[in-house]
């Protein structure tokens, strides 16, 4: 009877607990189930400062302790990290542009006038103030043509 009055499930102060519960529960869930990709990565998106870019290109550069590479005349995804929809998802081509090798760990987008559509802002309404994507080369982990979309 002392806990029937005691607790309440209509009081704010044990639905915040059982939130925070909830949500510390699937955090460490999604946290434990991360399937890691070899040809992929998070990276913060910015904007192409010199306009070099044009409309389905985005330059990346990876520099690691090991590795130094640019993703060059390939295919890749990419979404705004938390993925939202499938339909956030864009296929675009990675290209090299060397007076853009100075930008390293970094998505750049193109940000000129004359591109049609803005890339980051169709992955989940992105914008390029820290936002974090993910970029994957891996052709077996890329949708089919028939998928991509128009």
């Amino acid at each position: 009877e002392f806990l029937e009055k005691s607790f309440s499930f209509d009081d704010p102060l044990w639905m915040d607990v059982c939130q925070a519960r909830y949500q510390f529960l699937i955090r460490n869930y999604v946290d434990k189930t991360r399937i890691p990709v070899s040809k992929g990565c998070h990276l913060i998106g910015i904007a192409d400062p010199l306009g070099l870019l044009r409309d389905g290109e985005i330059f990346v550069r990876i520099v690691t302790n090991t590795d130094d590479f640019v993703l060059e005349d390939v295919d890749a995804m990419v979404f705004r990290n938390p993925c939202l929809h499938p339909g956030d998802l864009r296929i675009v081509s990675a290209v090299n542009y060397t007076e853009l090798h100075y930008f390293c760990n970094v998505v750049v987008f193109p940000c000129k006038k004359s591109v049609l559509r803005n890339l980051p802002a169709e992955c989940s309404g992105g914008d390029l103030d820290g936002d974090k994507f993910y970029v994957c080369w891996d052709k077996e982990i890329m949708p089919p043509k028939h998928l991509e979309h128009p």
